[in-house]
């Protein structure tokens, strides 16, 4: 498990994290938006699925709370909201689902 590889799976982590959020909180760009936002997350986490080992799955579960935090500060920037979650609302199981995305109907 080299340095280039972890660098990637994080990387697309992120990106993914971050249209969740976009996704999930984001309400005034979610009529506009939310299907190009899905197809991207669709795209990163195939992306993910084809460098994904057993190995590199533990060291994204371990990397899980700095991937959201990072993922936190760049959508709050993006979309000016301050009410994102602390704590990462996704597992990272739901992270790397091609077809699973947040309810957003309470939001």
């Amino acid at each position: 498990m080299g340095r280039s590889e972890k660098t990637a799976v994080k990387s697309l982590s992120l990106q993914i994290t971050i249209h969740l959020l976009l996704y999930q909180f984001w309400t005034t760009e979610r009529e506009r938006n939310s299907n190009h936002w899905a197809a991207e997350m669709i795209t990163f986490r195939v992306q993910l699925e084809d460098k994904l080992t057993t190995d590199l799955s533990k060291f994204l579960e371990l990397e899980l709370d700095n991937i959201y935090e990072n993922a936190r500060l760049i959508a709050e920037k993006k979309t000016g909201l301050k009410n994102l979650p602390i704590i990462c609302p996704y597992s990272l199981t739901q992270i790397l689902e091609k077809q699973w995305f947040p309810d957003t109907d309470n939001q």
